[in-house]
């Protein structure tokens, strides 16, 4: 039983410390400021809907960038304007994806539009825009490629480990 729970942490600090955590991480906070744009836009400046999503997904997308090539991929190559363009051309598209997706639910369906947002989030940002982001925009970034020889071996218990019981002790010799 110790074994199992051993694994599984071990199993949790890897997911957390994967490329793909970060990266889920960064477009979790970019979407709080992109849904607070968004509000801003449509409450306070009375944009339409389509255009407040597309203005909170540029400042969200923005931050996604920067924050990714940061944190998530550990990009410091001096380099960035490549990467730059390929990401505006990568979420320029995913905006008008994006954008006509919140027009279709809020304005034509009558969802409310931050639930329209948050839908259109899924569907054009969560797993296409991470694929694009590890695979095209920060190709070859300096996220190291794990393999099972990278990875630390697991502990087992073993008779003298301070989680066994005296009578684990006793069975195990």
């Amino acid at each position: 039983m110790e074994s199992d729970h051993s694994e599984t942490r071990h199993w949790l600090a890897r997911a957390y410390r994967s490329w793909a955590a970060k990266s889920l991480t960064v477009g979790a906070v970019a979407t709080l400021l992109d849904v607070a744009i968004l509000l801003v836009c449509v409450h306070g400046l009375r944009f339409p809907n389509p255009i407040a999503a597309m203005v909170g997904v540029a400042f969200g997308s923005t931050l996604t960038f920067f924050a990714n090539r940061r944190f998530a991929f550990r990009d410091h190559d001096s380099q960035m304007a490549p990467q730059a363009m390929k990401f505006a051309l990568v979420t320029g598209i995913g905006m008008l994806a994006h954008g006509g997706c919140v027009y279709l639910l809020a304005d034509r369906l009558g969802v409310q539009v931050v639930i329209a947002k948050l839908v259109a989030d899924l569907a054009v940002f969560s797993v296409g825009q991470l694929l694009l982001l590890r695979y095209v925009v920060f190709a070859g970034g300096g996220v190291k490629k794990e393999s099972p020889r990278d990875a630390p071996p697991l502990r087992r218990p073993d008779a003298r480990s301070p989680g066994m019981t005296r009578a684990r002790r006793s069975r195990n010799g």
